[in-house]
């Protein structure tokens, strides 16, 4: 059975993590042997249309103390969800790599729109021991807890 095409999409974002480092996660996952571990496990088309930057701490304003940066998090989401959507639209299978987890947003939500234009229906099962998936109305720290 021939594998379905694949294309890698790193996001570079920490803003959303407890701790500075996680936007190196692309990279790690990348260096760890990604494209190889894709191969070995049969997929024979595999891309790597490289990363979406998100801005860096220093030069990013945190905004409001319950939802911190939630506007360049929101922002740079958007570019993945974009991102997703076209992978899906050239009808490959999107592998979104980072390290911050509110990259999600952007992965579920590119994923949902995808499949909505196409009448079709997604679910997410959220395996996450830190539950991440909150409003900032009912997780006051504002970002991942430390």
């Amino acid at each position: 059975m021939k594998r379905p095409a694949v294309s890698i999409a790193g996001v570079r974002l920490d803003l959303g993590a407890g701790r500075r480092g996680t936007d190196m996660g692309p990279s790690a996952v990348r260096l760890a042997g990604l494209h190889e571990a894709l191969r070995d496990a049969g997929f024979e088309d595999v891309e790597d249309l490289g990363d979406i930057d998100g801005p860096g701490a220093e030069t990013a304003d945190p905004g409001e103390p319950h939802a911190r940066f939630l506007v360049p998090i929101s922002a740079t989401c958007r570019r993945g969800a974009r991102r997703v959507r076209g992978i899906l639209g050239a009808g490959r299978v999107p592998v979104v790599i980072g390290g911050d987890h509110s990259l999600a947003a952007g992965s579920i939500s590119g994923v949902a729109a995808h499949h909505r234009r196409a009448g079709g229906r997604v679910g997410v099962i959220w395996v996450d021991a830190p539950r991440h998936m909150k409003k900032p109305q009912t997780y006051g720290a504002g970002n991942a807890p430390r």
